[in-house]
């Protein structure tokens, strides 16, 4: 059976553009953390310049030598967020970036043409079913806030809500900060009912659960 191939997009550019292995070895990227999240990062998650630099380099030479993925972002930002979260085991870092691309290869709709400015997400904003705030709790951890009565299921479709969680998550996890300090997630799902389920095939109410749950990692949930 043939390998099923993960595209997506590496900084615009086909994969075959991408640095060589031999420019990214000579790449010495400076990290990007305050002194006291670098700390925060060391203590938790193993993460010094050296072991960054060389889980970087081995990680980026993984995905150029893999022919089942093509056109991947490379950028330490994007990669950082998988290295972190498994505190910097390569292995499992990579088991996680690939269970991510084929999520958003199986659910396209809800990865594609992010944007705040979208009208249906824009206004799911406004209503209130998910917002950041600008302070984060005692632990450092950004707060996203969430309520289900921001959601009108007369107005809002499963795309709606999927393209809304996936523009907050994406947009925080391109902060280097938050992927070492987390997220505390606050829902208030008191208006909630069992029609909100039919937003979703059965099917695609548990693979968006278990995979979510994998590939999302970084978040601390507070149901109210």
């Amino acid at each position: 059976m043939a390998s099923t191939i993960v595209s997506e997009t590496i900084a615009g550019l086909p994969k075959q553009l991408a640095p060589t292995d031999d420019q990214w070895s000579t790449t010495v990227e400076q990290c990007k953390l305050p002194k006291t999240v670098r700390e925060i990062a060391l203590k938790e998650l193993r993460e010094d310049e050296n072991t960054r630099e060389q889980c970087l380099l081995a990680f980026r030479q993984w995905i150029l030598k893999n022919p089942d993925i093509q056109n991947v972002d490379i950028e330490s930002t994007f990669l950082l967020r998988f290295l972190r979260t498994k505190k910097f085991s390569l292995p499992m870092a990579q088991q996680l970036l690939l269970k991510y691309l084929n999520l958003r290869q199986k659910y396209p709709m809800y990865f594609t043409n992010l944007d705040c400015l979208n009208p249906a997400v824009n206004d799911l904003i406004d209503a209130g079913y998910m917002f950041v705030s600008p302070f984060r709790d005692n632990h450092g951890r950004r707060v996203i806030i969430g309520s289900a009565k921001g959601f009108d299921l007369q107005k809002f479709t499963s795309k709606d809500l999927g393209l809304t969680h996936m523009v907050t998550y994406e947009t925080l996890l391109n902060d280097e900060v938050n992927q070492v300090m987390g997220f505390t997630h606050i829902g208030d799902l008191a208006s909630i009912s069992p029609a909100y389920i039919t937003l979703f095939t059965p099917n695609e109410f548990a693979t968006l659960i278990k995979w979510g749950e994998v590939t999302f990692t970084y978040i601390t949930c507070l149901l109210l």
